[in-house]
C-alpha cells in the first residue's frame, strides 16, 4: 500500500522508525481554530542504516508510551520496539519482542492495567491469536486460539473502561451472486472477554446475509462509562459489483455493543455521494456525542482522490450531515484521529496532491480544542523524502505519530497555536 520514493542522493540513507509527538496544551478557542506548530527540538535519535524498516506501531500504556516497528532481518510479528517513561521525550534502547502463536500482526492493545495484547494470524488464516504480555514485554500466557469459518483480514481490539476487552475482527471470502458470478463479500464479527482475553463470548455476525450486504473496516470506540460502540461500513455487495469503479454507495453504520447490542444507526454521509467509504473512525466528546470520521475514495479524470470527513452526531438526535471534507488528497492512505482527555483532536493524514503539497506521500494535519466542533487549518508536517508508513495514538494527555521514510529517526514535538 506504502510505496518509497526514489532518493534523491546517490548515498541513500533509509531510516529506521520515525517517532512525532503532537503535544497538544490548553489555549483559547479561536473561531477559526488552532494550529499545529512544530518547534524545533533535538533529534530523539539519528542512525543511518541501508536497509528498510516498516509497519510502526506506536501505543500507550498507562504512563508508558511505546514505538514498535519491524527491523530488517525481522519476519511474522518479531519486532523492535523503544518505551518512553516520560510521555515521549526520551526512549529506551530497541529491544525485540517475539509473541508466541502469532505468525502476522494485526493489532496491539494495552489496558492501562499494566497488561498489553497482541492479535493477529497463526500460519492460518482462519485463526485468530489473542496473546497476553506485561509491560516488559518478556513473559507471555499460554494464548488463545479463536477459529473462523472464512479468511480474518482485519482485526481491532480495545479495552472498555470497566476492564472487559473487545476484539472485532472482518473476513472476506469469495461468493456466488449469480450464475457462474463471484464477488468478494466481508463480515464483521464481535465478542467480549470479561477474564483478560482467556475466553470470549461467542462471536456475533453484523450482517447474516452477504450476497446482498457486506460489512468491513470494524473499529471499536470506547467510550467514559464502560461503553462499547462498534462502526462498519457496509457495501451492497451485488451492486458493488455491478457498478465497478464507478461504485458511490456505502454505509456508516454504528451500533452500541457493550450490553444487549442495538440495532445499527445509518449515519448520513455528504448530501451528494461522489465516492466510496473506506475507512471510519471515531471517538466519544465530552457531551456524549459520538464523533465519526470517515475517508470516501474516487476516481478524478481517472485517478484516485481520498477526502476525509467528519460528523457529531448526539444520539438519538437528529443525524449531521458534513457538506465539506475535512481534507483532500490525490493518493489515498489510511488517515488517522486521535482526542485527548482534554476534548483536544488531532488529524493526521498520509498522502500527496490537493491540500499536501508535495509529490510523493507526506504528512499532514489539523487540530481542534473543542471536540471536533471546529479546526483550524492544515498543516503540512513533512515534506521529502516521502513516508512509507504511518502510525498514530494518544495516551489521553497527548497524541503520538509514528512513521517511516528514507530518512534519520526524527522526533518532534507539535502543539495548537494562536493563529
Amino acid at each position: 500500500m506504502f510505496r518509497p520514493g526514489e532518493a534523491r542522493s546517490s548515498a541513500r540513507r533509509v531510516l529506521c522508525a520515525l517517532g512525532l509527538a503532537l503535544c497538544v496544551s490548553a489555549v483559547p478557542v479561536l473561531a477559526s481554530g488552532p494550529r499545529l506548530s512544530a518547534p524545533r527540538q533535538k533529534n530523539l535519535a539519528e542512525n543511518t542504516h541501508f536497509g528498510t524498516y516498516y509497519v510502526p506501531k506506536i501505543f500507550a500504556s498507562g504512563r508508558n508510551l511505546f514505538a514498535m516497528w519491524r527491523s530488517p532481518g525481522q519476519s511474522g510479528a518479531v519486532r523492535s520496539f523503544a518505551v518512553s517513561r516520560d510521555g515521549g521525550k526520551t526512549f529506551s534502547e530497541p529491544k525485540t519482542v517475539r509473541p508466541p502463536l502469532v505468525t502476522q500482526l494485526l493489532d496491539v492493545e494495552a489496558d492501562g492495567t499494566g497488561s498489553i495484547y497482541f492479535v493477529g494470524l497463526t500460519p492460518l488464516a482462519t485463526q485468530v491469536a489473542i496473546v497476553r504480555t506485561d509491560e516488559k514485554l518478556k513473559t507471555f500466557n499460554s494464548g488463545l486460539i479463536l477459529e473462523s469459518e472464512r479468511n480474518v483480514v482485519e482485526a481491532d481490539l480495545k479495552t472498555a473502561s470497566d476492564g472487559r476487552l473487545f476484539l472485532a475482527f472482518q473476513t472476506a471470502f469469495s461468493i456466488n451472486i449469480r450464475a457462474g458470478v463471484f464477488t468478494t463479500a466481508q463480515q464483521t464479527l464481535w465478542a467480549v472477554s470479561a477474564d483478560h482475553g482467556e475466553s470470549f463470548s461467542t462471536f456475533v455476525v453484523s450482517n447474516s446475509r452477504p450476497g446482498f450486504d457486506s460489512d468491513y473496516a470494524p473499529r471499536l470506540v470506547a467510550g467514559p462509562g464502560g461503553e462499547m460502540w462498534l462502526l462498519t461500513l457496509r457495501d451492497a455487495t451485488r451492486t458493488r459489483y455491478d457498478a465497478g469503479e464507478s461504485y458511490n454507495g456505502g454505509r456508516l453504520l454504528v451500533r452500541r455493543i457493550d450490553g444487549d447490542p442495538t440495532e445499527p444507526i445509518d449515519l448520513s454521509r455528504t448530501a451528494e455521494l461522489t465516492g466510496q467509504p473506506t475507512q471510519i473512525e471515531g471517538f466519544i466528546a465530552a457531551d456524549g456525542s459520538l464523533c465519526v470520521a470517515w475517508a470516501e475514495q474516487a476516481l478524478v479524470d481517472g485517478a484516485p482522490i481520498q477526502r476525509v470527513y467528519l460528523t457529531r452526531n448526539i444520539i438519538g438526535g437528529p443525524p449531521v450531515v458534513p457538506v465539506d471534507p475535512l481534507v483532500t488528497t490525490g493518493i489515498p492512505h489510511d488517515f488517522h484521529i486521535h482526542r485527548t482527555d482534554a476534548g483536544q483532536v488531532v488529524i493526521l493524514v498520509h498522502g500527496a496532491g490537493y491540500d499536501s503539497d508535495e509529490p510523493e506521500p507526506n504528512l499532514i494535519g489539523l487540530a481542534s480544542i473543542d471536540d471536533a466542533i471546529s479546526f483550524g487549518p492544515i498543516a503540512k508536517i513533512t515534506g521529502y523524502p516521502p513516508l512509507t508508513s504511518v502510525d498514530s495514538a494518544s495516551d489521553g494527555k497527548r497524541v503520538y505519530g509514528l512513521w517511516t521514510d528514507t530518512r534519520l529517526v526524527r522526533f518532534s514535538a507539535f502543539v495548537p497555536r494562536d493563529q
